[in-house]
């Protein structure tokens, strides 16, 4: 099962001449690479099409990505968002 969160944090800066506001984020970006096909899923026994994910942490300032960095992949249920981790070799084999 998976979270996807997003956390944003708000910083006030003290400079001379007053103080100035920061705001800055951490998440998680989904993006749905496609259709993988239909397959039973274990978890909840429907035959449903399954899709290939891409998770990236993300950093943001005035939520203006900055920085991403561990991508991973996902084939999961479109019902119950039950998923497996893939190798990236192996993303291409699924997507069709």
């Amino acid at each position: 099962m998976f979270q996807f969160l997003y956390f944003s944090v708000i910083i006030f800066v003290q400079v001379s001449g007053g103080g100035k506001v920061l705001i800055v984020g951490v998440g998680k970006n989904v993006e749905n690479l496609g259709k993988a096909g239909y397959y039973k899923c274990p978890r909840c026994n429907n035959e449903s099409l399954y899709t290939v994910l891409e998770i990236t942490k993300k950093f943001d300032v005035f939520w203006i990505p900055v920085a991403k960095w561990d991508k991973r992949y996902f084939l999961t249920c479109t019902i119950c968002q039950y998923g497996y981790e893939l190798k990236p070799e192996e993303v291409k084999d699924y997507l069709k």
